[in-house]
């Protein structure tokens, strides 16, 4: 029998690579989104297409899901949405409740949260985060996703599986501005620099980053999902493979012949990785040098 899923947010960049990669595994997948423009569309051809917000009405005329993914967010107030911080907080926490009551009413026996690594403040640790370093960001997105993380640890009856997967920096063909994500990765927005000419600028130069390649993610999640014993509750989802702000800059200037300039910003990241399944051993994650020559190569 086919497998179905729910992927909330399928129209966005992540959101994309997850629907994309189950349809290719099998699964027969409804996408819910706001709004799917021309180049989602095209890309999610094979996926029924539900465009409208996330609500308990809709949801729950979506049918029953085996898995229900619930990918769709905010990511911050801007004068294009119209949208204040505090809208932004209740927005994606109002919408994961939602995506997770759809979840158990329909007897779906996995349901997955995207969570990100902006759940942390770049002091929370020294050198790397794990999933025990406690997460103490205040920014609307930050909380609404911790508390997220939180809801999936109640102590509810039923079968249904629940996982938050924290995403760090994810890089990939495709990448975009769209209405609910206003600004592109700092790996995107440095090879659009370098085609253009111009010199490449480093905001924040104490910065390392664990990079991820998108379309690894539906594959790596199914292996995560498939897992035994199974597992449960908050991983960090991650390649494992961290690098210096300023070296990958320099990677991409070399490719395009501009130069490096530092910014001043005091602000860092620092990168995850996975102290309960190391990432080498639940995917063959794409290297970066491999995976940056495709996003080099990919015209948005």
């Amino acid at each position: 029998m086919t497998r179905r899923a729910l992927v909330t947010g399928a129209g966005g960049f992540v959101g994309g690579f997850l629907t994309r990669g189950l349809l290719e595994a099998g699964y027969a997948v409804t996408g819910l989104d706001q709004f799917f423009d021309e180049f989602a569309r095209a890309s999610l051809a094979g996926a029924e297409l539900v465009e409208s917000d996330i609500t308990a009405e809709v949801l729950d005329g979506l049918g029953a899901f085996d898995l229900v993914i619930h990918g769709a967010a905010i990511t911050s107030p801007s004068p294009e949405t119209g949208l204040t911080a505090f809208d932004c907080l209740r927005i994606n926490c109002e919408t994961t409740l939602a995506a997770l009551a759809k979840a158990r009413a329909c007897g779906a026996t996995d349901f997955v949260l995207l969570s990100s690594s902006g759940v942390f403040r770049s002091e929370d640790a020294d050198g790397v985060l794990l999933e025990s370093t406690p997460a103490r960001a205040t920014i609307p997105y930050a909380v609404a996703k911790r508390a997220g993380e939180l809801l999936l640890e109640a102590e509810l009856p039923g079968e249904m599986r629940a996982i938050a997967i924290r995403l760090g920096p994810i890089y990939g063909p495709g990448e975009r501005v769209r209405q609910t994500r206003q600004h592109m990765s700092p790996l995107r927005r440095w090879i659009e620099a370098g085609r253009n000419g111009d010199a490449i600028v480093v905001d924040l130069p104490r910065s390392r980053r664990d990079w991820t390649y998108g379309p690894d993610l539906p594959k790596a999640l199914l292996a995560l999902l498939d897992r035994q014993p199974a597992i449960s509750g908050v991983i960090h989802f991650t390649s494992g493979e961290d690098i210096d702000d300023v070296e990958l800059a320099e990677m991409i200037a070399a490719k395009y012949g501009v130069e490096v300039r530092l910014g001043d910003g005091v602000d860092y990241r620092v990168p995850m990785t996975s102290e309960i399944v190391p990432p080498a051993d639940l995917f063959g994650w794409t290297s970066l040098a491999t995976g940056l020559n495709s996003v080099m190569e990919d015209r948005p």
